[in-house]
């Protein structure tokens, strides 16, 4: 029980410190008149990461459960 609710206490606690920040970057794109296309890049950089990292650990596991069942 304590262990959940310290759990639930600290997410709310990062939701409340990162929305304000969100919130002041849309606040800021709109008051400029558009936001940075630098950033498209910059997710599509962070997608494929993603997608590498994760094919390299299915990878690794498959690799360790081939070898278990030899």
């Amino acid at each position: 029980m304590k262990k959940s609710l310290l759990l639930v206490l600290f997410s709310l606690i990062a939701v409340a410190i990162s929305a304000p920040v969100a919130l002041a970057d849309q606040a800021a794109a709109a008051a400029t008149g558009g936001g940075s296309k630098g950033v498209y890049g910059l997710v599509a950089l962070g997608a494929g990461l993603g997608i590498g990292f994760a094919a390299l650990g299915t990878g690794i596991g498959q690799g360790i459960a081939a070898n278990g069942a030899l």
